[in-house]
This record gives structure tokens, C-alpha cells and sequence, in this order.
């Protein structure tokens, strides 16, 4: 379990390599019971959340524009 609650960005990537936009696409929290917390940033009630494998998800694309990346805000998890 994580000590802290933990923020972060989502970035989508183009090619796994390199970032496809300028900003990022949505912000999110990590719990401390591993549970995650995702807003589509610039779109109105847009929320998800993952008890279980949130991070993961984001990462696989989670639906929204392929592969993405994610930007940890709050240092490191734990």
C-alpha cells in the first residue's frame, strides 16, 4: 500500500517513443490502497475509476487515443 495519495498526468504517445501533443490529455491520483482516480482533461464530467490495475489500464491506452504515458507529480510512489 502507498503511503500518500500520489497525482499524475497522462500523456498519449505516438509511437511509444516520443509524446504526441503538447499537454496531457487527462490528470489523475493514485490512493494509497492503489486505487485510481482519472479526469479527461477539457471534457465536462468525464471520470473514471480503477480499483484494481488503474495504472496499468492507463497505460495500455484505457480506451482513449492508444498507448499512453504517465507524468508522476508527487514523487515517487510509497
Amino acid at each position: 500500500m502507498a503511503a500518500r495519495a500520489r497525482r499524475f498526468y497522462v500523456w498519449p504517445v505516438d509511437d511509444l517513443t516520443s509524446r504526441a501533443r503538447p499537454r496531457p490529455i487527462a490528470e489523475g491520483v493514485l490512493w494509497t490502497d492503489d486505487a485510481v482516480s482519472v479526469h479527461l482533461m477539457g471534457c465536462t464530467g468525464w471520470h473514471v475509476i480503477y480499483a484494481h490495475g488503474g495504472i496499468d489500464m492507463i497505460l495500455g491506452g484505457m480506451g482513449l487515443m492508444g498507448p499512453c504515458d504517465i507524468e508522476w507529480l508527487d514523487g515517487e510512489h510509497g
